[in-house]
């Protein structure tokens, strides 16, 4: 199998060390020292296209592939650990729209986590199972055309600032752990919905 990578990719992978170094690097320790979410590195992310990366372009993406999100990822955490999950949790809060969505859904969330306007989060981890899917204690509840959500979640990346949240709940518990929950998509502002103190980290804050 050949693991070279293409030209695109080390265009690509020089491109993001450039920006590394030069715009990220400077002042990374004092923002993981603050302890505060850094809009100017979000910006910095959107005005490079690199949100996107892997995102079909029928919805805004670059589609990179995979491989190219990994290498941005990877140059960002060189310099700032922080600096690269800014991509990375937003690619894991989008990858079941990516994957699993509907193509209304797609449409209609795609094209803003593609360019960055709206922030992903992934919302898996509770503070009774961790990131044990088969112990999960959120519920979805069908209510007619929709489900009600019941639960808790903690340690949530962007969990705070993020615009559009992928829940993982436990739908049918009769059915046989890690086959009994579902994702759901839930907007900032739903009613119900919110966000407990941030938890002061050893780092990555």
């Amino acid at each position: 199998m050949q693991y070279d990578l293409t030209e695109e990719q080390r265009i690509l992978q020089n491109m993001v060390r450039r920006l590394a170094k030069d715009k990220v690097a400077p002042g990374a320790a004092q923002r993981d020292e603050d302890g505060k979410f850094d809009w100017s590195m979000v910006e910095l992310m959107r005005e490079n296209g690199l949100y996107g990366i892997d995102f079909p372009e029928a919805h805004g993406g670059s589609e990179a592939g995979l491989l190219a999100m990994a290498i941005v990822v990877e140059e960002l955490c060189k310099v700032d650990a922080a600096a690269g999950l800014l991509i990375a949790d937003h690619e894991l809060g989008c990858l079941p729209i990516l994957l699993a969505a509907n193509e209304t859904q797609r449409e209609k969330y795609l094209p803003k986590l593609a360019s960055g306007e709206h922030i992903g989060a992934f919302a898996l981890t509770e503070p009774a199972a961790g990131s044990d899917v088969a112990r999960l204690r959120c519920r979805a509840k069908k209510d007619g055309d929709h489900y009600i959500l019941n639960g808790t979640k903690t340690f949530i990346t962007n969990g705070g600032v993020a615009d559009v949240v992928t829940v993982y709940a436990v739908v049918d518990p009769e059915k046989p752990q890690h086959k009994n929950a579902g994702v759901f998509i839930v907007e900032k502002g739903t009613p119900g919905f919110s966000v407990g103190k941030k938890e002061n980290k050893m780092g990555i804050r």
